[in-house]
């Protein structure tokens, strides 16, 4: 496609965007090219809905005609080439005037160099067209992300520029500061993204009454709706994160219709209003490295539609509300890094971080685990073996639970039996030695465990995914693989690769590299069983006289006997290699070719030994 010059490939993509039907889909796909690629799905189905869209149809009708997708963390996706051809008809359809303007995005760096912003935005002729208009004074792809701006060198704009936009419904800014006052501010306004706004409060004579999302992160706010004379009445989404000079949350009496709230890395918070127990309709509530908040209020348990609660990071919370067992809406509670003690029923346990100088002496609070959590994450907080109790075991729903960066020898009996466990994560627990499973589960993560050395699955159970990156001690996956010293293993088997005088053969080390691995670990001469094989390497590259069947190259062909009473047992096989490089990409592997059956067996090993500059290896198997 680097041949075909730009235009021609827009001329091309615009096709399936003409084929949609009606201006419906058109202004939708429009919209999400413009300002909502990269943003969660269901945060911008809230917002366009606002906008008189039927959106979660549209979305659909938008994925048919291949021209977006939704990735695994329910993002909106669009490919680069259909995002700049959507672009670029925004830009060829943008009106002269602003009154017909509904999209509207402000880039900081666009506004110095271009003089002629004022003029442009204070110009109030009429289009003629009845289309839905956006206008773009910089598209780009994405805004500022990091930490907030401590450039004083903010574009400064008057508020009356907007005067004009009376159809203004989405509006995009970052870094502008905006001066004068906001009685003429575009009153049907139903999204404002301000990123890194230099206002200390939210203005009290803006009209917030059609807001159906705020969205102001890495803001200079202290003050929110203080004294707001237009109530938020439909406001759903209130996101503040990053506001590090926030103290305390705003009275959520004006924002009754909230569904999500997100204060991450508001790191100065230090109280959350007990007003947010009027939130009915709050679904998600997003407290992660609120680092100075100590307590949360106990309306928090009034919360009956409240499915994910995030207080990572909040390392100097002391209590949480007893009742928060009782809300049996809660579907999601990540935890990492807390200093709570944590309780299921009538048992109890005490998690805090590892770094002993956060917290030296916390104090102990009590709040219980709701029956209804299907996922929960308490990582690195500390648990070891006996911090466990019985009663863990009775949180029949939950799917997903992390409990990695704890200290932790073996799985306790609990964990095992939650019966509707699908996936456990236990990366980087540095006393991790040995893991038995009891249940069937989709996936397992133990990465970096660097002392886990055997896995093992109750009943033969086996599991479809098993992270084990930075595994240096694994020597086990039931099912899978399993490390042993040749010694070790039966002598039929080892005469089986022609090793018969093995016992007075030299053993030097040999470096061992496991697939989809870029460490390798040094280790004595090790037979490795896999499901149906067994194998070996050693050095050299004299062929075992037991191989009387031998080629030059990469293949070999011979006829097995006709003898109806024959039965093959096994087949062994033996390759000599040399290094190639990248490694990844050339593996040795066998592939068998039955010519009268017309059938395929293909092995490729989970370990390859590494020869060193002009050795030679041999492969056994």
């Amino acid at each position: 496609m680097k041949e075909i010059p730009d235009n021609e490939i827009l001329r091309n993509l615009k096709l399936s965007y003409v084929s949609l039907q009606g201006d419906h889909d058109k202004d939708l796909f429009l919209d999400i090219a413009c300002f909502f690629v990269g943003k969660d799905k269901d945060s911008t189905i809230t917002i366009l809905n606002g906008c008189d869209y039927h959106t979660l149809v549209g979305i659909e009708n938008l994925i048919d005609r291949n021209l977006l997708t939704v990735d695994m963390h329910n993002k909106l996706v669009m490919h680069q080439l259909i995002q700049e051809m959507g672009r670029e008809i925004v830009r060829q359809e943008s009106p002269k005037g602003t009154q017909k303007i509904t999209g509207l995005v402000l880039d900081m760096h666009f506004l110095k160099e271009d003089k002629s912003v004022g003029n442009s935005l204070g110009h109030r002729k009429e289009s003629s067209s009845k289309k839905r208009k956006r206008c773009h004074f910089e598209i780009f792809s994405g805004l500022l992300e990091g930490t907030a701006n401590i450039n004083s060198n903010e574009v400064v704009l008057e508020v009356d520029a907007f005067a004009g936009m009376s159809n203004l419904q989405l509006l995009q800014i970052s870094d502008v500061q905006l001066c004068g006052k906001y009685k003429k501010f575009p009153k049907g306004l139903r999204w404002l993204y301000w990123s890194h706004c230099p206002l200390q409060s939210t203005p009290n004579d803006f009209a917030f009454d059609k807001l159906v999302a705020l969205q102001m992160p890495y803001s200079s706010l202290k003050n929110v709706f203080n004294g707001a004379k237009c109530p938020a009445v439909v406001l759903k989404i209130l996101d503040l994160s990053h506001s590090r000079n926030l103290f305390a949350t705003p009275d959520f009496s004006m924002l009754p219709n909230l569904e999500r709230l997100v204060l991450k890395n508001c790191t100065r918070l230090v109280k959350v209003n007990e007003s947010i127990g009027l939130l009915q309709r709050l679904v998600f509530l997003n407290l992660r490295n609120c680092q100075k908040l100590k307590k949360l209020p106990k309306a928090i348990c009034k919360l009956k539609s409240l499915e994910t609660l995030d207080i990572s990071g909040c390392i100097n919370l002391e209590e949480l509300p007893t009742e928060l067992g009782n809300m049996d809406s809660l579907t999601v509670l990540l935890a990492d890094r807390t200093t709570i003690t944590l309780e299921v029923k009538a048992w109890n346990f005490s998690v805090w971080p590892w770094s002993s100088n956060l917290r030296p002496n916390p104090k102990i609070s009590w709040v219980s685990f709701p029956p209804s959590l299907v996922y929960l994450s308490i990582a690195n907080c500390n648990l070891f073996d006996d911090t466990f109790a019985r009663e863990f075991g009775n949180l029949s729903s939950l799917q997903l639970l992390n409990l990695s960066m704890n200290p932790i020898c073996s799985l306790p009996n609990c964990v095992k039996d939650l019966p509707s466990l699908r996936v456990l994560w236990l990366d980087s627990c540095p006393s991790l030695r040995s893991l038995e499973l009891r249940k069937k589960m989709e996936k397992l993560s133990v990465n970096d465990s660097k002392s886990l050395e055997k896995i093992t699955f109750q009943s033969g159970r086996s599991i479809s995914c098993v992270n084990d990156g930075g595994c240096m001690s694994l020597f086990e996956i039931e099912g899978i693989f399993k490390l042993e010293p040749l010694e070790r293993v039966d002598a039929e088997l080892i005469n089986y690769l022609g090793l018969c005088d093995f016992e007075a053969m030299d053993k030097p080390p040999v470096r061992l590299l496991r697939c989809c691995s870029t460490k390798m670990r040094t280790v004595r001469h090790l037979g490795i069983y896999e499901r149906h094989t067994f194998y070996t390497y050693l050095r050299g590259s004299n062929v075992p006289m037991k191989f009387i069947l031998k080629n030059v190259g990469s293949s070999i062909s011979f006829t097995i006997p006709s003898d109806v009473n024959f039965r093959i047992q096994g087949l062994s096989v033996c390759s000599v290699y040399v290094t190639s490089y990248p490694l990844h990409s050339r593996f040795p592997h066998i592939i068998i070719n039955n010519a009268t059956k017309h059938l395929t067996w293909s092995f490729c090993p989970h370990f390859v030994a590494i020869p060193g500059a002009d050795e030679d290896f041999l492969w056994l198997s």
